[in-house]
């Protein structure tokens, strides 16, 4: 990995670690993390269109720091959810569930 890269990959995660000083743990369905990834890659286009290049950069940093929340959120928040709702929310749960790696997938969590 190269010098950048690293460099990057830090700024990514002091923003991860602002993020869960800010908001928490937050452990949403993957359809949640779509719109707040959406949200956030507009704030970077209009940055982008308005040759704002350091609105631009911070803003990439959030998608990339809002990505990778999404991720860690996919075990955690999913299950989460599949234990504590029902009707759509679990089948939307099951689905999210089957995308896990296989190291990562349990049994039904809410079935004794």
């Amino acid at each position: 990995m190269s010098k950048k890269q690293n460099s990057i990959f830090k700024v990514i995660a002091e923003e991860r670690s602002h993020q869960d000083e800010k908001w928490g743990e937050q452990n949403h369905l993957p359809v949640k993390w779509i719109c707040i990834l959406a949200e956030e890659l507009g704030e970077a286009a209009k940055a982008c269109l308005e040759n704002d290049h350091t609105s631009y950069y911070e803003e990439l940093i959030q998608v990339a720091a809002s990505a990778v929340a999404a991720m860690e959120s996919l075990d955690t928040g999913v299950k989460s959810v599949y234990n504590n709702r029902g009707g759509m929310a679990q089948r939307c749960a099951d689905r999210c569930l089957a995308l896990l790696p296989p190291e990562n997938q349990q049994e039904k969590p809410c079935e004794s």
